[in-house]
């Protein structure tokens, strides 16, 4: 095998390899379409890599060019890569006066929703984790967090006492998560 040879085999190897993480990096994420792109654009680059080793031919391929092909090629992934963190939602979600409900799929991102309570009133909360990390908090209208909860796992039902009426902000945050929070109104009596 020719010294040029190994230089293009490495490059198609190197390519499939890439292309191939980053598709099964956005198939992780739910994004199918761009997955699929990618992981054919591997399977392309690792067909073309066999071809020259089974041909046993040198591509006549002049240095500066494999080397701004490598550049766009590393960029490209890298880019590619980072781009798959966005916040993304795939799930049901529903915000009405008195109660919350998010059923995650797939959640990467942050959430929020407000609901205006009186004193003597408690939040109901069910929150289930089955993947990934998901993070509820309900904070005051000064800003205090009357609840904080990083759950990795189910936790059953609890109940979150109300001490002043006001308006209260629920904040999630999911990374790679699968999993419910439901968070109900139960007014006082």
């Amino acid at each position: 095998m020719k010294k040029n040879n190994y230089v293009a085999i490495g490059c198609n190897i190197f390519s499939a390899i890439c292309f191939g993480l980053v598709g099964y990096a956005y198939l992780y994420e739910g994004r199918m379409t761009n997955g699929i792109i990618f992981l054919l654009l591997g399977v392309v680059q690792m067909i073309l890599g066999i071809v020259n080793i089974v041909k046993d031919e040198t591509i006549k391929i002049k240095r500066p060019l494999i080397i701004g092909l490598m550049v766009i090629l590393i960029g490209g992934t890298v880019v590619g890569y980072l781009g798959i963190s966005q916040d993304f939602f795939i799930g049901n979600r529903i915000k009405t006066d008195d109660s919350y409900v998010l059923e995650l799929e797939k959640m990467n991102g942050t959430d929020q929703h407000y609901l205006n309570l009186s004193a003597g009133d408690s939040l109901v909360v069910h929150l289930s984790c089955e993947e990934g990390f998901l993070s509820l908090e309900i904070i005051d209208e000064d800003g205090k967090s009357i609840y904080v909860g990083n759950e990795k796992k189910n936790v059953d039902e609890f109940r979150v006492h109300i001490s002043k009426t006001g308006q209260y902000k629920i904040h999630v945050e999911a990374h790679h998560a699968k999993g419910y929070i439901q968070v109900e109104q139960e007014k006082k009596e």
